[in-house]
């Protein structure tokens, strides 16, 4: 029997592994080594909460139109595709392929508090 763990290290911190750009939703992972494959893998045992009741000074709204990709959203906002899934973890959006229903509330952190919530995202998922 191979004892894989699910301890692990972020991928930018494992040389043989390309380094991710800050904000990839992978980065918020760590990656763990399963000896018998020979393989790496994320542990997306851990998952990403933020509270419901968020200080309205960190965020703002946006009324979804229709057809709206949430990479749209991202790059509307960020300047950036890839923090599409902090509008995902800040609103409860469980199916991140799904279109968001035209005239949907949503909460968007505000661009200058991102590094700062996902610093904190990151914190939060440490061992």
């Amino acid at each position: 029997m191979t004892d894989i763990t699910t301890r692990g290290k972020y991928q930018n911190k494992i040389g043989s592994l390309p380094n991710l750009d800050e904000y990839d939703f992978e980065n918020i992972f760590k990656v763990c080594f399963d000896p018998s494959k020979q393989a790496y893998f994320y542990n997306i045992l851990k998952t990403v909460n933020i509270p419901n009741r968020i200080e309205k000074e960190l965020f703002t709204t946006h009324i979804v139109v229709p057809n709206t990709p949430l990479t749209a959203l991202s790059h509307s906002f960020y300047g950036t595709i890839k923090l599409w899934w902090l509008i995902c973890t800040v609103n409860q959006i469980s199916n991140p392929v799904k279109f968001l229903e035209p005239g949907s509330l949503i909460k968007i952190i505000n661009p200058r508090h991102v590094p700062y919530i996902v610093g904190l995202i990151k914190r939060s998922l440490v061992d």
